[in-house]
């Protein structure tokens, strides 16, 4: 039994890592990223925070040069698994652009969330 709930949840975190890839990097992952990712994640060496931190800040990512109005469409779809709506996808645009905030800020503004810690909850990690 306890072998079988240690396949689920490697399953879930390799769920989780393979979204990572396709959501912020636009591709699947390579077998190496996938397997060190899940372990850390398995290992409780890393977060759904620190994970997420490596892809977003990432030269892969960064060097994609978004404009700050898809980056915070990113960020929408990479920690809600949805589109923005008007009103958050706004207070966070006009931060960005008015300089208030970072995209570091950004960022664990969002991952600091109670939905992201549901959609990590979702596939058996700790936000």
């Amino acid at each position: 039994m306890i072998l079988k709930e240690k396949s689920e949840q490697e399953e879930g975190i390799r769920e989780f890592v393979t979204r990572m890839y396709r959501v912020c990097l636009d591709r699947a992952p390579d077998e190496e990223g996938l397997d060190g990712w899940t372990e850390k994640l398995i290992n409780k060496e890393a977060t759904g925070c620190s994970v997420a931190y490596g892809f977003i800040f990432s030269p892969e990512f960064v060097n994609k040069n978004l404009e700050n109005s898809d980056f915070v469409a990113y960020m929408y779809r990479a920690f809600f698994g949805r589109e923005a709506d008007i009103e958050g996808f706004t207070f966070w645009l006009d931060a960005l652009n008015s300089g208030a905030k970072t995209r570091t800020d950004v960022f664990y503004g969002f991952t600091g969330s109670p939905e992201y810690v549901e959609l990590c909850a979702k596939y058996g990690i700790i936000a």
